[in-house]
Order: C-alpha cells, then structure tokens, then sequence
C-alpha cells in the first residue's frame, strides 16, 4: 500500500479505503456529494469568494504546524 507524505491526501485515501471496505454504494455517493462539494468551496475560496462554506474550507485545508506535545525544557 503507497501512503501520501501530504496529510489532507493521505486523509482522503484512508476514507477511500474505509468506503471501500465497507462496501455501502449508498454512502460512497453520500461522501462523494459532500467531497465535491467542499472542492467546489475550496475553488471559490480560491477565487476570492470566502464566504460561508468557503471561509471554512479554507480554514480546514491549511496545513498547520504542529505543536509539540512536550513543553521546552527550561534553559
């Protein structure tokens, strides 16, 4: 199995996965309208319209740093 080093990628192949072995055609296509239409946000976002469902597509698809669980020590 080939795992994606881009974490928003690697999110949709695990969901891909999951949907396939569940093998429920009526949730895929659920997923699928949901799926299209966040990309459809996401390409207005893109566009300068960050309204609404765009504003937080946008917030969702930013990759952030990650915090380190452990606090620095002190110097």
């Amino acid at each position: 199995m080939i795992q994606s080093y881009i974490r928003v990628e690697e999110a949709a192949h695990r969901v891909g996965r999951a949907l396939h072995a569940l093998d429920a055609a009526g949730l895929t296509t659920r997923v699928a309208i949901g799926v299209a239409a966040e990309l459809a946000a996401i390409e207005q976002a893109e566009l300068g319209n960050v309204s609404e469902r765009a504003r937080q597509a946008v917030a969702l698809t930013r990759e952030t740093p990650r915090r380190s669980r452990w606090p620095k020590p002190p110097a």
